[in-house]
């Protein structure tokens, strides 16, 4: 994975359990690093949340920290010469815990979405002019839906049956397809954000063949919750040009990029860089290593592993799926292959 995260100049990476401000990396040494710690919940419990994105350092004079007194964000002013725009970008990396997570018992800026609202509203009084960039792992749901610049809606009278019906209408720029199906409540404030903000949500756009795929996939189920949001003003112009989604089998979450087309005049061309194939690990049957797979399957660890989550279905069905899905992976360990995507 380290090879694919190479070829972008910029990348961030939500839960990282990392405590310390000073992070160091051997195979990302020409990157800066910018860090927002994840913290500890109780004495007991280990660390949660955290946020790392890093930045080729060949772009450091255009890209600015911007610091923000949220947990589990980064703010990266992203230079309107880099970008060849009027405005300057602001990208906005953050992790928004889970609806029943504990943090919020201890979050001293309100629930859910309310953080990245905060974090945009401190943005605006403080710069003129911008544009903004959202990405991470937001625990929204929001199916096909999407806001669109005449919407007036709020919490109240906003209607997210009717939003979702117009995202049907092919010749809507807004349009959005999305294998994941539900909306939550954290996916109505992401919607109420967009409205609010004049952005909007990339995952899925019809229009632009933007990747819908699921961008979470465990035991319980799938879904997309981790997401690109933008401006409406650079999903109108020619500025954001591709999203993909990547199945990917060493974490529940996939990889999403976002390639933009930049000024041609810089040094940099994300572009280019982004549209790379990136080589990632899948699990593909080979019937000739048949064999091998029931050897594995047959050691005592898995066998034992695999009667556990027998126990384990009487009481706890999720758990016992992950423990059946654990014990595969590890006896199809000799299936895995390396493949260009």
């Amino acid at each position: 994975m380290v090879d694919s995260l190479l070829l972008f100049d910029i990348f961030s990476l939500n839960e990282t359990f990392v405590s310390s401000d000073n992070c160091q990396y051997a195979a990302f040494k020409d990157y800066d690093v910018h860090v927002s710690k994840a913290i500890r919940l109780s004495e007991k419990c280990r660390t949660s949340g955290g946020v790392l994105v890093f930045v080729r350092k060949s772009l450091s004079k255009f890209v600015s920290r911007v610091q923000v007194k949220y947990n589990h964000t980064v703010v990266l002013k992203l230079d309107k010469s880099l970008l060849g725009l009027s405005k300057h970008v602001f990208l906005i990396c953050i992790y928004i815990h889970p609806q029943d997570s504990k943090f919020w018992n201890v979050c001293e800026f309100g629930y859910g979405l309310e953080i990245l609202e905060q974090c945009i509203v401190d943005l605006f009084e403080n710069f003129d002019d911008l544009h903004f960039i959202i990405c991470g792992d937001l625990n929204a749901r929001t199916a096909c839906v999407n806001a669109r610049p005449t919407d007036d809606g709020n919490d109240d009278d906003y209607d997210y049956c009717k939003n979702f019906q117009k995202n049907n209408a092919e010749d809507d720029v807004y349009s959005r397809s999305s294998d994941d199906k539900e909306v939550n409540n954290f996916g109505k404030e992401l919607i109420d954000l967009c409205v609010m903000f004049d952005c909007v949500v990339l995952n899925g756009l019809i229009r632009f063949n933007f990747d819908d795929s699921l961008t979470f996939v465990s035991s319980t189920g799938g879904s997309t919750i981790d997401y690109f949001v933008v401006s409406s003003a650079l999903c109108l112009s020619d500025f954001v040009h591709s999203l993909r989604v990547v199945s990917f089998i060493d974490s529940p979450h996939f990889p999403v990029s976002l390639s933009l087309c930049i000024d041609k005049g810089t040094e940099s061309d994300t572009n280019a860089c982004c549209n790379k194939p990136v080589w990632i690990n899948k699990l593909i049957w080979n019937q000739s290593l048949e064999t091998r797979f029931v050897e594995s399957w047959n050691l005592e660890a898995l066998q034992k592993r695999c009667e556990r989550a027998f126990v384990t279905l009487d009481y706890d069905v999720n758990e016992a799926v992950k423990l059946f899905t654990e014990t595969l992976l590890c006896a199809s360990d000799c299936m895995r292959k390396r493949v260009l995507v």
